[in-house]
C-alpha cells in the first residue's frame, strides 16, 4: 500500500472514531498513526491563524452555500450525530478528498463558532501540525481536559487568543481536572488545533 493511501485511510478512521459518542475511543492510536503522515506537504492549504482559516473567520455563516462561495477550493459536507443531550450538526471541510477541518456552530446556530484542524496538512501560526510533540514550554497556559478529553491537555496559544492546542498524553487517562506530570509531555502528541470565533 502506498504511504499516501495509508494516510488517507488513517484520517478516515480517525474521523470516524472522533465522531463516536464520547469521542474517547482509541484517540491515542489515531494520533500515533496520524504522526506517521507528517511527511505530506501542500503549500496551497491555508494556515490556521488568529484570523481563521482561509476565508473562514468570525463573521462566517454556518451555512454550506456561504462557506462554498467563500472557499471554492474546499468541499463542505454537513453531518449530524448524537452526543449526550441530543444531536449536533457539524460541517466538514475537504481538500482533494482529504478531511482538513470540522466546523461547529455558535450558540445561535447561525455562525461558525469554532473550528477543529484535524489534518497534518493544516499548519498553525508557528508551523505546528497534528501529530507533532509538545513544545518546549511550561504548563502555564495549559488546563486539564475533562469528560471526552480526560487525561489530555488544552493549551492556549500565548500570542493568538482564538487558538488552543489539544494534546493527548499517551498512557495518561486522567483524572479529570488534574494536569499530568510535566515529564509526561515527552509522550504528548498534538491531536487538534482549535480556533474559536469569540476569542474564548
Amino acid at each position: 500500500m502506498k504511504r499516501l493511501a495509508f494516510c488517507d485511510l488513517v484520517r478516515e478512521a480517525a474521523r470516524g472514531l472522533f465522531q463516536q459518542a464520547g469521542r474517547t475511543i482509541t484517540l491515542g492510536a489515531a494520533g500515533l498513526l496520524l504522526s506517521a503522515c507528517l511527511f505530506e506537504e501542500d503549500s496551497s492549504v491555508p494556515r490556521l491563524t488568529e484570523d481563521g482559516f482561509g476565508a473562514i473567520n468570525q463573521a462566517s455563516k454556518f451555512d454550506l452555500g456561504h462557506l462554498e462561495q467563500g472557499n471554492p477550493d474546499l468541499r463542505f459536507v454537513e453531518m449530524s450525530f448524537e452526543e449526550e443531550g441530543g444531536f449536533i450538526t457539524i460541517i466538514e471541510g475537504y481538500r482533494n478528498d482529504k478531511l482538513l477541518i470540522e466546523l461547529f456552530p455558535d450558540s445561535s446556530g447561525q455562525r461558525v463558532g469554532y473550528l477543529h484542524a484535524l489534518s497534518p496538512l493544516v499548519k498553525g501560526p508557528d508551523g505546528e501540525r497534528i501529530g507533532e510533540g509538545f513544545p518546549d514550554d511550561d504548563f502555564s497556559s495549559c488546563v486539564p481536559g475533562d469528560e471526552q478529553f480526560s487525561g489530555m491537555v488544552i493549551c492556549r496559544h500565548k500570542k493568538n487568543t482564538r487558538l488552543s492546542h489539544l494534546y493527548e498524553i499517551i498512557g495518561n487517562d486522567g483524572p479529570d481536572g488534574v494536569l499530568p506530570p510535566e515529564e509526561l509531555t515527552d509522550e504528548a502528541q498534538l491531536l487538534l488545533i482549535i480556533w474559536r470565533a469569540d476569542q474564548g
